[in-house]
C-alpha cells in the first residue's frame, strides 16, 4: 500500500493519509482491455456517447 498526504488549502494544516492500493500488471491490462473493448463498440456504432463522455473516453485512452 502507498499512501499521500494532504493540506487543508485554507488552513495549510496536515489532514492526514490516504492509502491506496499499488497497481500492478494485471489490473492495468485488465482496465486497458476494457477501455479497448468499449472503443471497439462505440467505433461500431453499438454505444452512444454523450460530448463529456467522449471527452472521458478520449482521456481514458491516452493513460
Amino acid at each position: 500500500m502507498s499512501c499521500i498526504e494532504w493540506t487543508d488549502d485554507e488552513t495549510g494544516m496536515r489532514n492526514g493519509f490516504r492509502e491506496f492500493p499499488e497497481r500492478d500488471a494485471v489490473s492495468d491490462i485488465a482496465v486497458d482491455s476494457l477501455i479497448a473493448k468499449g472503443l471497439l463498440e462505440l467505433a461500431a456504432g453499438k454505444i452512444v456517447v454523450s460530448p463529456a463522455g467522449a471527452a472521458w473516453l478520449n482521456l481514458a485512452s491516452i493513460r
